[in-house]
């Protein structure tokens, strides 16, 4: 990792430890996402893979208003972007067939996402088109 996106990295998390960053790949094109109320203005969701050592993991990144019109304008897949923001979790009833599937005990399968509620997100590379 570049060492000056590094420190720029570490001061901000110094100034609110809450605050997750990451700096990744993007693996998915930013999309428009359906707001239960419009009025709250654009959302727009895209994939960041993260390599940790030998794996990587993948978070669904989320920003709002202006930065989600800043990202669906100009983030492409494969570029490499730095994130900060809010990290949450979701848990979702894992689905087949608009059916939700039931282990053999009984319970209902579930899955876990990793979101980032973005509260900035900078440009560190793109990979050349040639």
């Amino acid at each position: 990792m570049n060492h000056n996106i590094r420190n720029a990295l570490l001061e901000m998390l110094k100034q609110c430890p809450r605050i997750f960053g990451a700096v990744g790949i993007v693996k998915s094109a930013p999309e428009k996402q359906k707001r239960k109320n419009p009025a709250d203005g654009l959302k727009v969701a895209f994939t960041l893979a993260v390599e940790r050592g030998s794996n990587t993991d993948y978070f669904r990144i989320i920003s709002w208003g202006a930065l989600a019109e800043n990202c669906l304008d100009e983030i492409r897949v494969k570029d490499t972007i730095m994130v900060v923001g809010e990290a949450r979790s979701h848990t979702y009833p894992v689905k087949c067939c608009g059916k939700e599937i039931e282990c053999s005990c009984g319970a209902k399968a579930k899955q876990r996402i990793y979101e980032i509620n973005a509260e900035d997100v900078e440009f560190v590379e793109r990979e050349d088109e040639s």
